[in-house]
């Protein structure tokens, strides 16, 4: 709950809850995971959305990453990709390059951690 009620110093997500399910399962169907975390995108309409704000609660975030606490829970929140532990892996950018999700200029910002609009 902590990324939904306002909790100082936590990002914060602006989407329903069933929309987190979803772009939750859209990381698991893609295999978008690395050892115990896994990353996805809101993706309404097969448009890039922004999903949540960072810990400041004004910069808009477009990733969400998911931690695996215990077998068989996850715990997700918004990222920003500026900073190197949140940045998703470069596979999985790869593969967001190759699905077309995302465009070669705005892979090589989320890589490097610049700024990058959605």
């Amino acid at each position: 709950m902590d990324h939904r009620d306002k909790t100082k110093g936590k990002a914060q997500w602006k989407i329903q809850t069933c929309k987190e399910r979803e772009v939750f399962q859209t990381a698991m169907i893609n295999q978008w995971i690395e050892k115990k975390f896994a990353w996805s995108l809101y993706r309404p309409s097969g448009i890039v959305m922004k999903l949540g704000v960072d810990r400041d609660h004004t910069t808009e975030l477009f990733i969400a990453k998911f931690d695996e606490h215990q077998v068989a829970a996850w715990h997700g929140y918004p990222c920003n990709h500026k900073e190197p532990q949140q940045r998703p892996p470069g596979d999985i950018l790869a593969d967001w390059l190759a699905q077309g999700i995302l465009p070669a200029a705005k892979i090589r910002k989320i890589a490097s951690g610049q700024r990058c609009a959605i």
